[in-house]
């Protein structure tokens, strides 16, 4: 069974283009996939490096954009197994953690 993962990022995406290219190698023997790309930055390049891949996206919820849609819910949407924090500068909310 290959993990579902998602990937919070606040910035340009380079530890998120690390994990892809490492996956990429790996190939069939990978563990893992990227299935979502979060951030709380709406114009993070983490997120187009991401659409770039055809792996979906989201924006996080947080005051400065209350358009975004809880990190919760994009998580359960995606069915994500495991969030990887590369380069995310927030807090991960309590529902979230537990």
């Amino acid at each position: 069974m290959t993990a579902r993962l998602a990937v919070l990022a606040s910035g340009a995406g380079s530890n998120l283009q690390a994990i892809l290219d490492h996956f990429d190698r790996l190939g069939a023997r990978s563990a893992g996939q990227v299935v979502l790309v979060a951030s709380d930055r709406p114009s993070a390049l983490a997120l187009e490096r991401a659409r770039a891949r055809g792996i979906a996206t989201g924006v996080i919820r947080t005051s400065a954009h209350p358009e975004g849609t809880p990190l919760a819910a994009l998580l359960r949407d995606a069915r994500v197994d495991y969030v990887v924090l590369a380069g995310y500068l927030r807090l991960v909310p309590a529902d979230v953690v537990r």
